[in-house]
């Protein structure tokens, strides 16, 4: 669910054990070669240390998990770029990490089209559930995202197809500092890759 912490270069099972094994695989067996070649020319990826084990919130759980719908409220920060700490970043399998204007730039890139229409409407206010607490980093709320939207507006400069967008579930995190702001987003790791479609059936 976040391939920036732990020792295993982001890797799991049995690739993981050969990396702490001492005989990582070649990236060429993990992934296509002109990615390889990519995240060969583009910035490493550094691991982030250890959580230092500060396991008391600076916050109530219910007030972490406010904080973190308040994030989700704004478009991940995109309506109310003040929620995000100037230490902020995002990551995602195959994205970032991301400063903040990086992603706030990328972000109105991807979900507007140059006349400002929406890309996508959900068909429910929220795609995020299950909002709770790390137990392991108290600094850090998870939620489970499962999106169900229409293309309704200008994608990338490419006009609305009306197909509908059903993804797999998938992790999110938002890890916030002590005076709540939102130093860390992660998202898009897929939880169950048999789920989710991408259709032209109505929404």
């Amino acid at each position: 669910m976040d391939r920036q912490v732990g020792n295993t270069r982001g890797l799991c099972g049995v690739r993981a054990a050969a990396v702490i094994a001492g005989s990582p695989p070649s990236e060429f067996d993990l992934f296509p070669p002109y990615f390889v070649i990519q995240r060969f020319f583009s910035r490493t990826v550094r691991q982030l240390n250890d959580v230092d084990g500060a396991f008391m919130s600076p916050f109530p759980e219910s007030v972490m998990i406010q904080l973190a719908k308040g994030i989700d409220a704004a478009k991940g920060g995109a309506n109310d770029p003040d929620l995000l700490s100037n230490k902020f970043n995002f990551c995602a399998p195959y994205v970032g990490p991301l400063r903040k204007d990086e992603y706030l730039k990328g972000l109105a890139g991807f979900f507007e089209g140059s006349d400002g229409s929406t890309a996508f409407t959900l068909d429910k206010p929220s795609a995020l559930s299950n909002f709770r607490v790390d137990p392991y980093d108290s600094y850090r709320v998870w939620a489970d995202s499962n999106v169900k939207a229409k293309n309704t507006g200008n994608l990338m400069g490419k006009p609305a197809t009306g197909e509908t967008w059903i993804s797999p579930p998938e992790a999110v995190s938002y890890t916030f500092d002590d005076e709540g702001y939102c130093t860390r987003f992660t998202a898009g790791y897929v939880m169950d890759p048999s789920i989710g479609e991408f259709s032209s059936s109505k929404v």
